[in-house]
This record gives C-alpha cells, sequence and structure tokens, in this order.
C-alpha cells in the first residue's frame, strides 16, 4: 500500500466517523431536550448535558484553551499517523490513531459551533462522566494503544521515530521488497513441485 492510498482510506474512515458522532449527538439533541431515555433502571441511560470541557467533564470552563488544546494534539497525531510506516504489522496503531483523530474533531466541530460539547450517555450503574460517541473513539483507542505497546510491539517496531522521512520510506521499500520476494519463493516452490509431480508421473507411466 501506497502513502497516498494510506491517506485517502484514513480520510474516508475519518469523515464517517466523525459523521457517526455528529448524527448521534443530533439525535440526542433532538430526543433527550425534555427528558432522559433509560436504557436499563439504575445501569445505563441517555441524558443530554452540555459539557463545556474537556473528556467527561473534565476541565469545564476552560473552553478556549482546550479548543486550542485540541488543535495543537490533533496536528501532533495526524503527522504522527503520517510517518508510520505502511506495514501489516503497523496496522493496528494506524487504526487506533484515526479513531483518535475522529474524536478530537468530532468533538472540536462541537466546541466551536456550540461552545460546549454534547454528552448524552450516562452509566448511572457506577455514576461515571456523562460521554458521547467521539469519547468512546480516543478512550478505546488510547486502551488499545497500551495494550499494543505492553503485549505486541517492541522497541524494534518503533526505530523508524528516530529516522528521517527519506529513511522510512526506504525501509518500507525494503520490507514490501521482502513481501515479494517471499511471493516469489512461494510460487517458484509451486512451480518445482509441479514439476515435480509431472517428472514423477512419467517415471510411472514409462515403468
Amino acid at each position: 500500500m501506497t502513502k497516498a492510498k494510506k491517506r485517502t482510506i484514513a480520510s474516508i474512515a475519518v469523515v464517517l466517523l466523525v459523521l457517526i458522532d455528529f448524527v448521534s449527538k443530533r439525535l440526542a439533541m433532538s430526543c433527550l431536550a425534555n427528558e432522559d431515555f433509560v436504557i436499563w433502571d439504575k445501569v445505563l441511560r441517555f441524558k443530554l448535558v452540555h459539557n463545556k470541557g474537556a473528556v467527561f467533564g473534565m476541565f469545564e470552563g476552560a473552553s478556549v484553551i482546550l479548543a486550542i488544546l485540541t488543535v495543537v494534539i490533533l496536528a501532533g497525531v495526524v503527522i504522527f499517523y503520517d510517518r508510520i510506516p505502511v506495514t501489516k504489522r503497523l496496522l493496528p496503531l494506524r487504526v487506533v490513531c484515526v479513531f483518535v483523530i475522529a474524536g478530537a474533531i468530532g468533538n472540536f466541530i462541537d466546541r466551536i459551533a456550540y461552545g460546549f460539547v454534547v454528552d448524552f450517555t450516562y452509566v448511572e450503574l457506577i455514576d461515571f462522566y456523562i460521554f458521547n460517541t467521539a469519547d468512546c473513539y480516543i478512550t478505546v483507542s488510547l486502551f488499545f494503544t497500551l495494550l499494543l505497546i505492553l503485549f505486541k510491539y517492541k522497541d524494534k517496531d518503533f526505530v523508524w521515530l528516530k529516522r528521517k522521512k527519506a529513511s522510512i520510506d526506504v525501509v518500507v521499500g525494503d520490507e514490501e521488497e521482502a513481501e515479494e520476494d517471499d511471493k516469489t519463493k512461494v510460487t517458484d516452490k509451486s512451480v518445482l513441485e509441479d514439476k515435480t509431480d509431472e517428472t514423477v508421473s512419467k517415471t510411472d507411466e514409462g515403468v
């Protein structure tokens, strides 16, 4: 997969995720304006809240600072994503970056448009913070990132962070060539096996 294709797929995924977040929030604003919607009494309900803070209501009242901080973090994640080599092993890392980007954009749109973020999911059982779809994108992605770092990736998987872009492209090119070599070896082996089978078959016929 080329860099251009990776960016295209990521852009489409981000747009779809942001759209899902947008629709869920608009539904919450229209359906929950007058009363809550109980999914499971004393456990889970939809409850409309105008959150002027960050994720889960933290840093309430700092809208301007949060907007600036969101832009900075968003830019950092986008740059980080763009530097990730296009390899199968790093695919999970690229996926979580896409979800983080979508979540940040989703809440940023609310903050710019309304001055607050629309939250509506309340886990009443544990009296947890009221959150939204974008919050889920970010939180779950960060959780999976932690798991990836702890159980999947090693230090050698992040050497590209210390290299210049040209070096990264070379590494990716080498890995793609290695994959092509593996495919070629498999093909050659299959051809050799076919020829061996034909030779054995002819020998049996001669006998």
